[in-house]
Protein backbone atom coordinates (compact mmCIF):
# COMPACT_ATOMS: atom_id res chain seq x y z
CA UNK A 1 0.00 0.00 0.00
CA UNK A 2 3.04 2.02 0.52
CA UNK A 3 4.38 1.89 -2.42
CA UNK A 4 1.43 2.95 -4.07
CA UNK A 5 0.82 5.93 -2.00
CA UNK A 6 4.43 6.81 -3.72
CA UNK A 7 3.76 6.23 -6.72
CA UNK A 8 0.87 8.73 -6.79
CA UNK A 9 2.88 11.15 -4.80
CA UNK A 10 5.11 10.80 -7.94
CA UNK A 11 2.97 11.17 -10.47
CA UNK A 12 1.06 14.18 -9.08
CA UNK A 13 3.92 15.76 -8.46
CA UNK A 14 5.37 15.23 -11.87
CA UNK A 15 1.68 16.21 -13.43
CA UNK A 16 1.62 19.66 -11.29
CA UNK A 17 5.41 20.53 -12.92
CA UNK A 18 3.77 19.99 -16.23
CA UNK A 19 1.17 22.77 -15.35
CA UNK A 20 -1.98 20.17 -15.23
CA UNK A 21 -4.28 21.69 -12.63
CA UNK A 22 -5.25 19.18 -8.97
CA UNK A 23 -8.60 19.16 -10.12
CA UNK A 24 -8.18 17.34 -13.94
CA UNK A 25 -5.38 15.16 -12.07
CA UNK A 26 -8.00 14.16 -9.47
CA UNK A 27 -10.36 14.03 -12.59
CA UNK A 28 -7.62 11.62 -13.90
CA UNK A 29 -7.05 9.51 -10.81
CA UNK A 30 -10.42 9.11 -10.60
CA UNK A 31 -11.34 7.70 -13.96
CA UNK A 32 -8.02 5.27 -13.61
CA UNK A 33 -6.34 7.19 -16.40
CA UNK A 34 -2.62 7.04 -16.15
CA UNK A 35 -0.23 9.68 -17.81
CA UNK A 36 1.43 8.55 -20.99
CA UNK A 37 5.14 7.66 -20.23
CA UNK A 38 7.70 9.91 -20.73
CA UNK A 39 9.49 10.16 -24.25
CA UNK A 40 13.36 8.99 -23.50
CA UNK A 41 15.42 11.86 -24.04
CA UNK A 42 17.00 12.42 -27.68
CA UNK A 43 20.82 11.20 -27.77
CA UNK A 44 23.11 12.51 -30.38
CA UNK A 45 27.08 11.77 -30.88
CA UNK A 46 29.22 14.57 -29.73
CA UNK A 47 32.62 15.06 -31.48
CA UNK A 48 35.38 16.03 -29.71
CA UNK A 49 36.96 18.72 -31.22
CA UNK A 50 39.91 20.17 -28.82
CA UNK A 51 43.19 17.92 -28.22
CA UNK A 52 41.51 16.80 -24.78
CA UNK A 53 38.15 17.37 -23.13
CA UNK A 54 37.76 16.58 -19.47
CA UNK A 55 34.47 15.64 -18.35
CA UNK A 56 33.07 17.56 -15.53
CA UNK A 57 30.42 16.78 -12.90
CA UNK A 58 28.02 18.60 -10.60
CA UNK A 59 30.18 19.95 -8.02
CA UNK A 60 27.51 22.09 -6.65
CA UNK A 61 24.84 24.77 -7.49
CA UNK A 62 24.35 28.04 -7.50
CA UNK A 63 21.98 30.24 -6.45
CA UNK A 64 19.84 30.22 -9.57
CA UNK A 65 20.54 26.08 -9.84
CA UNK A 66 23.01 25.76 -12.52
CA UNK A 67 25.55 23.76 -11.58
CA UNK A 68 28.80 24.73 -11.07
CA UNK A 69 31.22 22.39 -12.62
CA UNK A 70 34.30 20.82 -11.54
CA UNK A 71 36.47 18.53 -13.92
CA UNK A 72 36.01 14.55 -12.67
CA UNK A 73 36.85 13.42 -10.14
CA UNK A 74 38.49 17.38 -8.69
CA UNK A 75 40.19 19.95 -10.74
CA UNK A 76 43.22 19.75 -8.61
CA UNK A 77 43.55 15.80 -10.03
CA UNK A 78 46.09 14.29 -11.73
CA UNK A 79 45.77 14.09 -15.29
CA UNK A 80 45.72 10.45 -15.33
CA UNK A 81 43.24 10.30 -12.67
CA UNK A 82 40.37 12.60 -15.11
CA UNK A 83 38.13 11.18 -17.48
CA UNK A 84 38.83 12.78 -21.02
CA UNK A 85 38.01 12.26 -24.33
CA UNK A 86 40.84 12.77 -26.73
CA UNK A 87 40.52 14.79 -30.38
CA UNK A 88 37.68 13.23 -32.17
CA UNK A 89 36.51 11.30 -29.83
CA UNK A 90 32.67 10.10 -29.71
CA UNK A 91 30.67 10.42 -27.17
CA UNK A 92 26.78 9.78 -26.65
CA UNK A 93 25.40 13.05 -24.94
CA UNK A 94 21.78 13.97 -24.77
CA UNK A 95 20.74 16.55 -27.15
CA UNK A 96 19.27 19.35 -24.55
CA UNK A 97 21.72 21.99 -23.80
CA UNK A 98 22.43 22.37 -19.45
CA UNK A 99 23.30 25.91 -18.62
CA UNK A 100 25.92 26.16 -16.05
CA UNK A 101 27.04 28.74 -13.80
CA UNK A 102 27.80 31.82 -16.12
CA UNK A 103 26.02 30.67 -19.13
CA UNK A 104 28.29 28.65 -20.06
CA UNK A 105 27.02 25.43 -22.26
CA UNK A 106 27.36 21.72 -21.67
CA UNK A 107 25.90 18.13 -22.81
CA UNK A 108 25.42 15.29 -20.44
CA UNK A 109 26.60 12.19 -21.51
CA UNK A 110 24.78 9.56 -21.95
CA UNK A 111 26.80 6.52 -21.96
CA UNK A 112 28.12 4.94 -18.72
CA UNK A 113 31.71 6.22 -18.04
CA UNK A 114 34.04 3.94 -16.16
CA UNK A 115 37.48 5.00 -15.11
CA UNK A 116 39.92 2.33 -14.46
CA UNK A 117 37.75 -0.14 -14.35
CA UNK A 118 35.75 1.56 -11.95
CA UNK A 119 31.82 2.41 -13.02
CA UNK A 120 31.35 6.40 -12.45
CA UNK A 121 28.19 7.05 -10.76
CA UNK A 122 28.46 11.04 -11.09
CA UNK A 123 26.15 12.32 -13.90
CA UNK A 124 29.48 13.45 -16.14
CA UNK A 125 29.15 16.89 -18.79
CA UNK A 126 31.38 17.75 -21.56
CA UNK A 127 31.58 21.51 -22.03
CA UNK A 128 30.39 22.27 -25.82
CA UNK A 129 33.30 24.78 -26.77
CA UNK A 130 34.60 21.33 -26.83
CA UNK A 131 33.28 20.19 -29.70
CA UNK A 132 30.23 19.29 -31.49
CA UNK A 133 27.09 17.75 -32.42
CA UNK A 134 27.09 15.31 -35.57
Amino acid sequence: MFELAVEILELVESEVAKGISMVEIKARIVAGETPPPEPEPETRLFEVTVVKANARFAWKYNDSGRMIPQIYPADNSAVKERVQFGYLARVKVYSKVVKADGGVPFHEIADQVSKGGVLVTEKLYLKAEDGRLV
